[in-house]
């Protein structure tokens, strides 16, 4: 391990057979054609069916979502590669197979009972979920809503079985099935939306019938691959199995932090249901706008760096694990902070070319976007946080990332109950921005103090220095597209239509270049390490 110009030269005595740049494109690209594909299903749904039918909708598919989030998005798949790893290598291939075989069977089980008490609970959910007279007054809507629990619940069980697919795949080195089944679930939505609708009027239940097919499909493309692979599960319920147990003592600490997460998001949805009718559907599209650009750099974040950290983290290198972990950020914050800009200049013309059409009127143009202008304000922070929590993790620290969530959430939820009395919808947006900022703030406090550097004082000076270079750059881009959008060219066409759309994307296009020009001329450090990575990679 050594140090030189400034950066971390990681020892490649331990690396791995496969080509992580070749397997963090793959998850990347994944990831991003995942999230285009979901902003079309959200223009689609905007479009078609009513803020009535959405609200419902949301609210309905809550629940299995979070859980797919819980499960899908980290705690059992990364529980289960390091148990399988160890299994694979020391404990032999029959092992293993018993290993498997238990996963699967305890998985079925448990993940068919939840599904039944959802599918018979949906009345109780949905009371407990949507309170508020702003949600049951509206005539239809419970009903509705609990219909479209009981289509939405069996997509726990669907999500479950694959995020478990997603584990033991990529033991083996196989990453495609599972990254690109999101692709399938969006795609199956948008046709059932689309080719339904006609058929049963827009009611809702096109919808619900969309989420079972994706969630049928998704786990059907995995069954090819668990089987080529060697691994294909036979029935063994064997709950006391040694491994299934580890796997279960190694999701606790991670379920813990993001339920913390989740459970804000619940609660924020229940204080929305006191609000006007639409409000629920507001925060959804604004919420979905900001995870096109954070799941991407989340993924790149969270991804590229576990496997440096945890190296680090075992060879005692403290300092390197810190300055890996700013170097880390500095380069997240060259794109996480210009698109915090782009998106609070250029939020209602994002919101009016993306989702007005159809059911999706002006207002809710302009209500979208004053939630999107709250909740860009928290995105340099939840990308951010999602660069930290990795180093807590290589510490083997779970438990830091878990309490420092769950201190937000308690702010959050605080801050949301009295700014939504002035503010509305978009007070919830910028209470969601408070407790990310407060969930960053103590964790990178937290790291700071943990790895005892000697030098952080300087570390962090660099930090400072890089990011007001980047601000500034930033600022520039701001001051550009604001010119170019409200003075320039957009005064001369239609608003809404494809017209708009090109010139959006140009005056995104000229920005970017604006941003990046500025950057260089500042001789910003980070253009220069983002080349080289770029490079490296392809």
């Amino acid at each position: 391990m050594s140090e030189s110009s400034g950066s971390i030269q990681v020892s490649a005595e331990r690396a791995p057979t496969y080509s992580i740049p070749r397997a963090l494109f793959l998850l990347s690209g994944s990831t991003l054609l995942s999230r285009i594909f979901g902003l079309a299903r959200e223009i689609a749904m905007s479009a078609l069916f009513s803020p009535m039918v959405t609200d419902a909708f949301i609210v309905a598919f809550r629940i299995p979502n979070i859980l797919r989030r819980l499960f899908g998005e980290g705690a059992l798949s990364v529980s289960v590669v390091p148990v399988m790893t160890e299994y694979h290598y020391k404990e032999g291939s029959a092992e293993t197979r018993s290993l498997v075989n238990a996963l699967f069977s305890v998985a079925l089980i448990v993940l068919g009972v939840l599904t039944l008490a959802g599918i018979l609970g949906a009345p109780w959910i949905v009371k407990l979920l949507a309170p508020g007279e702003g949600f049951s007054a509206v005539p239809r809507k419970y009903e509705l809503t609990t219909t479209l629990v009981r289509f939405t619940f069996p997509y726990i069980f669907f999500a479950g079985m694959v995020a478990l697919c997603m584990g033991v795949l990529n033991t083996r080195k196989h990453f495609f099935a599972p990254a690109f089944s999101p692709v399938i679930f969006n795609l199956v939505q948008i046709a059932a939306m689309v080719g339904l609708g006609r058929v049963l009027g827009y009611s809702g239940i096109e919808m619900g019938i969309g989420v079972l097919a994706g969630g049928t499909l998704q786990l059907l493309l995995q069954m090819p691959y668990l089987k080529s692979n060697g691994v294909w599960p036979a029935w063994n319920p064997h709950f006391s199995h040694r491994g299934v147990r580890k796997i279960g003592r190694l999701m606790a600490p991670s379920l813990l932090g993001l339920s913390a997460a989740q459970l804000s998001s619940v609660i924020m949805l229940m204080y929305a249901s006191f609000l006007p009718e639409g409000s629920i559907s507001y925060l959804f599209w604004a919420d979905r706008l900001m995870e096109l650009p954070l799941g991407v750099l989340a993924v790149a974040a969270g991804t590229a760096s576990l496997p440096v950290m945890s190296e680090l983290a075992q060879e005692k290198n403290l300092k390197g694990l810190y300055h890996y972990t700013v170097k880390s950020l500095r380069l997240l914050s060259f794109c996480a902070i210009p698109a915090t800009v782009g998106l609070v200049v250029l939020r209602e013309p994002i919101v009016r070319v993306l989702f007005e059409r159809g059911k999706f009127g002006p207002e809710d143009t302009v209500a979208t976007a004053a939630a999107l202008l709250y909740y860009a304000f928290g995105l340099w922070a939840s990308a951010s946080v999602r660069m930290i929590a990795p180093a807590f993790y290589a510490l083997q620290n779970a438990k830091i990332p878990a309490l420092s969530a769950l201190l937000a959430v308690a702010i959050q939820l605080s801050y949301g109950w009295w700014m939504m009395k002035s503010l509305g919808h978009s007070g919830l947006a910028l209470a969601t921005s408070i407790g990310l900022w407060a969930n960053f703030l103590l964790l990178f406090a937290i790291l700071s103090r943990r790895c005892g550097v000697v030098d952080a004082a300087n570390i962090l000076k660099e930090l400072v220095t890089a990011l007001g270079q980047i601000v500034i750059a930033s600022a520039a881009m701001g001051l550009l597209v604001h010119l170019l959008w409200n003075r320039g060219i957009s005064a001369t066409i239609p608003s809404g239509g494809w017209e708009e759309g090109v010139v959006l994307f140009s005056v995104i296009f000229i920005g970017a270049l604006a941003y990046f020009a500025a950057a260089w001329l500042m001789r910003c450090e980070d253009i220069h390490d983002l080349k080289k990575k770029l490079v490296k990679n392809l």
